[in-house]
């Protein structure tokens, strides 16, 4: 937060930043849970309040500017069948697997677009499908069914016993 802002928030703004404050269980049982009671903020105030920093000659750097900033630019993945196709290993990405039990996966067809046109959310997308030829490579466990798993490795096995009575 820019320090004049913590500036107004400790003095013309200080009674909607109270320090100690009552909660509403509101038949809950757990504080968390409760509602926090503090005053509702004056919009006009504080856009007031904010607007007069500027003119006073306050600028926000390119962080803080960045921050406040809102964008409904969103990115979209799609498989590239052209490097699928062509199979050039050499193109391909590795795509750094945030598990540290699997293995990267060296072979990234995916492509990276940027969308601005919010209203179109969700119409760019990447249709998860297997490749011809490719088989799950363990038909006994159905969740690979809807899992993207494309390789196992494995180097322990475990059986796990559960008793009921």
């Amino acid at each position: 937060m820019p320090a004049k802002y913590a500036e107004l928030a400790q003095g013309v703004l200080q009674d909607f930043f109270p320090d100690d404050f009552d909660i509403d269980l509101n038949g809950r049982t757990l504080p968390w849970e409760a509602a926090i009671l503090i005053p509702f903020a004056d919009e006009e105030l504080f856009i007031q309040v904010e607007q007069q920093l500027f003119e006073q000659g306050m600028q926000l750097n390119k962080e803080e500017w960045q921050r406040n900033t809102t964008s409904f630019t969103y990115p979209s993945y799609f498989f590239d069948a052209n490097l699928a196709k062509n199979r050039d290993r050499q193109a391909a990405r590795v795509l750094k697997s945030t598990l540290k039990h699997m293995d990267d996966y060296k072979h990234d067809f995916t492509q990276m677009t940027f969308h601005g046109d919010y209203e179109k959310c969700g119409q760019f997308g990447f249709t998860s499908k297997l490749l011809p030829g490719v088989r799950y490579p363990q038909p006994d466990y159905p969740s690979l069914n809807w899992l993207d798993v494309t390789e196992l490795h494995s180097t322990e096995k475990y059986i796990n016993k559960v008793a009921f009575k």
